[in-house]
């Protein structure tokens, strides 16, 4: 039979604080009594470990590394007992000291190694303006810099649209959510991400870009940490540049012009957050609607003729119009017409009421024109009947427009 013997204070001293030490020695003496059973007395800092079979006698033998394996599998924790900075290499060997025939060995299990990461977390993406009067947040934001297409580099500092003063940075900056700018107006984002907090001893940077859809241009700005061990980053991009053009940290910001803001965390490409903001939303988009005839009685068909226009200097991209037809009216397949051709239905809701038609993109000062058949059904009360249609185009909504006719009993 062989004996080995595990110097457990030996295979735990590694371990920095004492609670880690004593749950070390705890998880190597069960180890060894699920193999040797039950020891007689208290434990000591050499627990013997009897193997029958000559054919274990050998240092080194398969079935020696593997038992001194599994107690180097048993050091690695299954949460996190040590706190220490993300990036740390843990390395645990297992040592085992053995009599054979009255010789004293030593052998080592081979080193198993993990590198400490941060729990995953969830991103969060916030958008403000400037709210000196009326701020629902303050928050701490430094210059942002932006990539000029070859270095990132500082911003001018951003202004007060109302006094055209620039903003102290030096104190945290009364903040309103929003997703509606003007031009000229400074846009400050906030992200949370506890992942992006890699040292806690400084403040890092996080990086976003901004969108323009319709333009495709693109904006990339360095957030930063609002103080060391935060998790929390923000910055601004400036608005009001003479024209649209990547790469120069400031944005046009034409009313109806459509931005986004999207960000990947770098060590999870499966955490991402964005946010929408449009500037002078007011009025870009004008709809309006007319029904084909005033009464209808069951069993009739009713025309519906929808016009948006984009009464702005920008493209409106991706336009969507959204329509809710009265009570008991249902959507005649095969009958939408756009500008007088044939376009594809609209996406239907469950309940068949709801029409979502897809216009695409709109040019500056152009009207497109829908045209399309419903039927008044056997559900169709007596009364007035009213179908209501919206646009948008991401954050952008147009007014809602109302179209009203009159349900009658049908005459025999």
């Amino acid at each position: 039979m062989a004996r080995f013997t595990f110097d457990i204070a030996r295979l735990c001293s590694g371990l920095s604080s004492s609670g880690c030490r004593d749950w070390c020695a705890r998880k190597m003496d069960r180890f060894i009594k699920s193999i040797n059973g039950p020891s007689r007395g208290s434990r000591t800092a050499g627990r013997a470990l009897h193997v029958p079979g000559s054919r274990l006698l050998r240092p080194g033998s398969r079935p020696v590394q593997i038992v001194l394996l599994l107690a180097a599998l048993l050091l690695i924790p299954s949460g996190s007992v040590l706190a220490v900075p993300p990036g740390t290499v843990i390395t645990n060997t297992a040592q085992a000291d053995f009599i054979i025939s009255g010789s004293p060995q030593t052998a080592f299990s081979n080193s198993v190694s993990t590198i400490t990461v941060l729990p995953g977390t969830t991103s969060t993406l916030e958008l403000y303006r400037y709210a000196l009067s009326s701020p629902s947040i303050a928050l701490t934001v430094g210059i942002t810099s932006y990539f000029n297409g070859i270095v990132f580099t500082p911003a001018p500092a951003p202004t007060d649209p109302a006094t055209a003063t620039s903003i102290d940075l030096s104190i945290p900056v009364p903040l309103g959510p929003a997703g509606n700018f003007s031009q000229g107006d400074p846009v400050f984002i906030r992200l949370a991400d506890a992942d992006g907090n890699t040292d806690p001893a400084v403040a890092d940077t996080l990086s976003v870009a901004i969108e323009d859809a319709a333009a495709a241009v693109t904006e990339t700005l360095l957030l930063t940490e609002t103080g060391p061990d935060t998790g929390v980053f923000t910055g601004y991009i400036l608005s009001g540049a003479p024209a649209e053009s990547p790469n120069d940290g400031t944005l046009y910001g034409f009313p109806g012009a459509q931005f986004s803001v999207q960000y990947t965390d770098p060590t999870d490409s499966s955490d991402t957050s964005s946010g929408f903001f449009v500037f002078d939303a007011g009025g870009i988009l004008w709809t309006t609607v007319a029904a084909g005839k005033s009464t209808v009685s069951a069993g009739d068909y009713l025309t519906y003729t929808i016009t948006v226009e984009n009464t702005s200097g920008a493209t409106v991209p991706g336009t969507v119009v959204t329509t809710d037809l009265p009570l008991g009216f249902r959507y005649e397949g095969g009958s939408t017409l756009m500008d007088g051709l044939s376009s594809p239905d609209p996406l239907a809701a469950p309940d068949g009421r709801s029409l979502a038609f897809s216009v695409g993109d709109i040019p500056p000062g152009s009207t497109v024109a829908i045209t399309f058949v419903s039927r008044v059904g056997a559900g169709a009360k007596p009364g007035r009947a009213v179908a209501s249609n919206i646009a948008s185009s991401g954050a952008l909504l147009s007014n809602t427009a109302l179209a009203t006719v009159r349900i009658t009993e049908e005459l025999f």
